[in-house]
Formats: C-alpha cells, structure tokens, sequence
C-alpha cells in the first residue's frame, strides 16, 4: 500500500488524546460499611470486569477514528502485480511493384519472390495484429485488415504501370505512429528491389520515424541478368496512309544482341534487324501503315469533321531476355479524316469583330495531317439554312431575341454530330433566356450577371476533355492572369458539365453533349468587350480549345514508361541500402516513450482505498456514541 500524501499519516500521533483521557478517567470507589459485604464484592468484581472490556473497546474505536482520519486525508492506494499481457502490434507493410519488380532471377521473376517472402514475414507475427498494406506502384494504400486478408491481398499483387513512390508510405506511418498508444508497437516491412531509382527516391523522405521494428526484404537481381529493351517511342510524323515511328532501344547487357523490330499492323517494309552493343542506346525508324479513310461522307452519319480515326500502334522488340516489359510499346494516335473542316462564325450586327477569331481559327490548320480549316462569316440577319447544313462548327458571338428562330434547327444539327460554341457577351432578355431552356440546347439555365471582375482558374478542371496541346498553351500564356471584367453566376442543367471555373466559383466554360454533338458556353466574349483574351497572344490556343477539344488529340501520343526500369541491372549494395532505410525508420520507439518500469515482467495496478476508508469511518463514528452511552454507571 503507498500513499499519495503520506505527511497526513503525522495525524494519527492524535490517538494519543484518547489514551490519556482514558488513563485520567478511571472510577475511584468508596468504602462503605454494609452487613451483607460479601454479596457487595461480588457485583462490584463483576460490574468492574464488563465497565473495563467495554472502556478499551470504546478507547480503540477513538484511536481508530483518529487514525482513519488521517489515513483518509494521506489518500491511500492499494497496489496489485499481474503478468504483462501481449502488447498489441501494427504492421506497416510496404511493397514495391513496379514494372522494374518483373525482372526474371533465378528461375522466378523478383515480384514472385518478393511476395513469397512478404508472406512468411506476415505468418510469423502475431494472429491478432493489424496490417496496413501499401503497394508502391500503384501508390494505393489497403484499409487496416487481419492476417489472412493480408496474405490474400499481397498473394494477388500484380505490377503496376509506374515507378514506385513510397512518399505516402512514410507520411501515412508518421501520422499513425503518433496517434497510437505507447503500449502498441509499430512494426514496419519494406520490400523493394532498392535499384538506383528507388533509393534516390527513399533519400528525398527525411525526416525519419521511430518504429519498434523494422524488416528490410530486398530482392535483387543477379549480376548476370541481361536485357535489351525499348525505352520510348514516338511517332514523328504521319503521311497519307503511314506513320514514321522513332523508337529508342537499350542493351544493359555486357554481350551483344541481334533481335527484329516489328510494329503492328505490320511493317510496310520488312522488319528491321537491329544490333545492340553491350550497354548501349540506339534509336531506330520505323514505318507503320495506317488503315484508309472513309471511302466517302456518307459512310458515317457525322460530319467531316467529327469522323477521326483512332489507331493503336503496336511496337515490339522480339528477343528473349529477363525482362519482358518493355519488349513490347504501345503507341495510341488520333488523326482526323484528311479533308477540310468548315466553321461558321455568327455575330448579331457586324461581322468586324470576328476577324482576329476567325483568323485565330484559320491558323489550326495542319499540312502533315492534310487538316484545312474553312471559315465563313455571316450576320444573324443574312444567316441561312444552307450555311447551318454546311458548317461542322457554329460560332455565336452573342445571344439575342434574333436567335430564337434558329433554335430548333441548331439542336438539330447538334444532335447530327456539329458542334455549338456560344460566347456570353450580354445577359439574354427574358424572352430569349425561355425558349434556350426550353429547347434543351445550352448548358446553362439561369444567369445573373455580376459587376465585379475576376480571373479563370489556371488550368481546366476536367483534362480528358481538354485538347492537351490547347490546354498547356493557355497556361503558358498565362490564362489565369487574364482578367474578365464581368462574368455571370450561373445555374447549370442538370446533364451540363463544367469542364472550366473562375476564381469567383463561376463557371467558365460549360458544355452539354447532345446526340452526336455537344452544345458549349463560354463565360465571356469573343471580342474584346469583356476580355482580351482573342486580342491576346493566346487567341490560337483558345480557338483550338474550343473547336478541337474533346475529339481526340490530332498529335501522337510520346511514351516514356520504363523510365524506372532503365537502371534495374545496377544492384544497389546492401551497406546502401540499410544505410537509406534505418535513416527513414529508427527502431527504438517503446523505448523513447516508456519508463524502465514498463520492461519488468508483471504489470502494477494502482486502487485508490478513499471509497473503503470513507465508509469504515463513518460506521465507526456512529457507533462510538451508542457504545460509550451503554457504559454510563
């Protein structure tokens, strides 16, 4: 037993009162002469012998009360050991499975073995621990799960299209570690193959974290693998019926190879056979054929302009090695139909301000692709059903009560594949904003314009739709610095999208897709009154954007995805690598936070006794005046 306040224990000297006056409170009897003496001694003898059990009852209830007191105010506290139980464990398990983890090493490729030994790792901790699992590929983090929801998950890990990033690896075990309580331990396994890739990455993580236990699993590949792989490829340019390829070659072997080059569909040529010498990069060229156009317009119901062909270009470097994935490259491209796109612009009054868009949209024009952009100029009063039928794009300036008339014959055309493009210069009288949302056609359904200026955001928010090259020029020439002098708080419909925002949470651009087509807003004019932007260096960009985006990129795509897996044949030393992660992960962390104490084999329970010696003394109190009135002669 302890006590919090032991100096009140001083209080129990006070027993020492009752003492004394139980000394100094002794009877004195008198003698007196009586006949029947020997009766009276008697019943003196036997009075005497009851009055003196009951006196040192009533003396040790007084001595005790004190006591209690005192033992009370010292606050006592009962101690009990028990063994210490288990402490509960949380395991960290972070696991590389990048493409550079397929690498074929003795008779097994590394990802197989380093999942095997993963598993042996999580069967050997304890069945009650907890697992959070992180796969650095596809930089994906798995809800905290049992032991066999952790051997399933990482016996169904398959690589992943990237290199590995164990970034929010560390920050997710810095952030749990310090909300877990000291008696759990936090247990970490990494397993990588540590190439040079990934301890440049692991070396940007500092500042460390403490962890009780760290596991290191590193599977390398031996010194004698060899490879010989593409590293990029890209398409240079397109002609009438092909496409000329680039495509980078490496030999990270120390022997030379001799393999065929081949793209599918297949080579109008016969494959190349290309040499590698040993750690070695060459760039070849190869050329594709492309599938014929369209034999005439009426083979598609879309326009000219909507009918684009997709083609996936396959590039293989046949050859067998110890790594697979990049023997093989695919190459996605979208060329539109060879021919000539058509594009009305539409302005209320005069068609004066429209020259710097049209010219803008004129520049689109690309020689390699045989793509040739045609503009007409017309006034809503000169405007013509012929002129709808021939256009594949539809410019408004503005929108006014002279445009409730072509309605109907707009969607239709949207519906048939062409595309709207409406620029917000004025707000639509209210004759002329009911039958817009009645047909169906605009995105918008509500507008109310605000005096005060703002900006667009930087960058579109929906990049898929977004033309890229369209999208990185209006960036760089700076968009978000353009300031639109009025803008309008909108209502969308319901099957609107907004694919661009301004500061004030506005919405920019917003499109609606109908049938074949698609109807788009622009929140602020094609001329200069309420921006520069088509007097502005970007003005090419932006008609791109808006005429272009959302068909498919007309440029071929440029693939760079084996980037982490160019240095895999450079095995990184072990003094390296436990060098980088015991620099990350510090084992140690019961110790920096628990007393010497907590390492002893039982546990201490404290029991605070106030309860217990509250109550004694309050029955000893109120037992002390019935046994000392019983006593009174």
């Amino acid at each position: 037993m302890t006590f919090v306040s032991a100096m009140f224990l001083l209080g129990a000297l006070g027993v020492a009162g009752p003492i004394v006056v139980h000394l100094l409170a002794r009877p004195k009897f008198k003698r007196l002469p009586f006949t029947m003496l020997r009766f009276l001694r008697e019943g003196q003898s036997e009075s005497q012998a009851r009055r003196r059990i009951r006196d040192w009852i009533i003396l040790l209830m007084r001595c005790l009360i004190i006591g209690l007191i005192a033992i009370l105010f010292a606050r006592p506290i009962w101690q009990t050991h028990s063994p210490r139980p288990a402490a509960h464990e949380v395991w960290f398990v972070g696991l590389d499975n990048s493409l550079s983890m397929t690498v074929r090493s003795q008779g097994a490729d590394l990802l197989t073995t380093l999942k095997t030994q993963a598993k042996d790792r999580i069967r050997t901790c304890p069945e009650d621990s907890e697992f959070h699992v992180f796969f650095a590929g596809d930089n994906q983090w798995f809800a905290p799960m049992n032991q066999a929801q952790a051997l399933a998950l990482v016996h169904g890990m398959a690589p992943a299209q990237a290199p590995a990033q164990f970034g929010e690896f560390l920050r997710k075990v810095r952030s749990q570690s310090r909300t877990l309580d000291e008696e759990t331990r936090v247990n970490v396994v990494l397993g990588s193959d540590f190439s040079p890739d990934v301890i440049m990455g692991l070396r940007g993580l500092m500042p460390s974290v403490g962890v009780d236990q760290l596991q290191v699993l590193c599977v390398q590949p031996d010194p004698g693998v060899t490879n010989a792989g593409i590293v990029n490829a890209s398409v240079s340019a397109v002609g009438d019926q092909t496409a000329q390829i680039h495509v980078t070659l490496r030999n990270t072997g120390t022997q030379a190879v001799t393999r065929r080059l081949t793209t599918l569909p297949h080579d109008a040529k016969a494959p190349v056979e290309v040499t590698l010498l040993p750690d070695t990069y060459q760039v070849c060229a190869v050329t594709c054929p492309l599938p014929s156009p369209l034999a005439s317009p009426q083979a598609s119901p879309l326009p000219e302009f909507a009918r684009g062909r997709a083609h996936t270009i396959t590039v293989s470097f046949d050859g067998p090695d110890d790594f697979d994935a990049d023997d093989e490259i695919q190459l996605n491209l979208m060329t539109p139909d060879q021919g000539t796109r058509h594009c009305l612009l539409v302005d209320q009054r005069a068609t004066d301000r429209l020259f710097l868009f049209k010219t803008a949209i004129e520049s689109l024009a690309d020689v390699s692709l045989g793509v040739i952009w045609d503009t007409r100029c017309v006034t809503l009063d000169n405007l013509a059903n012929t002129d709808l039928a021939w256009a594949d794009t539809i410019v408004l300036a503005g929108v006014s009560e002279a445009l409730i008339p072509w309605i109907e014959p707009l969607k239709r055309g949207v519906i048939q594949g062409k595309r709207l493009v409406c620029f917000m210069t004025e707000l639509p009288e209210s004759t002329t904003v009911l039958p817009m949302n009645q047909s169906g056609l605009w995105p918008v359904t509500w507008i109310e314009p605000t005096p005060e200026s703002t900006q667009p955001e930087i960058q579109p928010q929906d990049s898929e739709w977004t033309d890229s090259r369209a999208g990185e020029s209006l960036i760089q020439y700076g968009l978000d610095r353009m300031v639109l002098r009025e803008s309008s708080h909108v209502r969308l419909e319901p099957e609107a999208q907004c694919v661009w925002r301004c500061k004030n949470g506005a919405p920019f651009v917003a499109l609606r897709s109908l049938g074949q087509g698609v109807s788009i807003w622009i929140n602020t004019s094609v001329d200069a009154s309420l921006s520069a932007l088509a007097k502005s260096p970007g003005a090419v960009a932006w008609a791109q954007y808006l005429v272009t985006s959302g068909q498919g990129s007309s440029l071929p795509e440029t693939h760079d995805t084996w980037r982490d897996c160019e240095p895999v044949l450079q095995v990184t030393s072990p003094e390296r690598i436990d060098q980088v992660t015991r620099a990350l992960f510090h084992e140690g962390r019961s110790a920096a936070h628990e007393p010497e104490a907590a390492s002893a084999a039982q546990v201490t329970h404290p029991r605070p006794l106030w309860r217990e010696t509250a109550w004694l003394l309050l029955v000893l109190m109120l037992l002390e005046p019935f046994v000392a009135e019983r006593i009174k002669p």
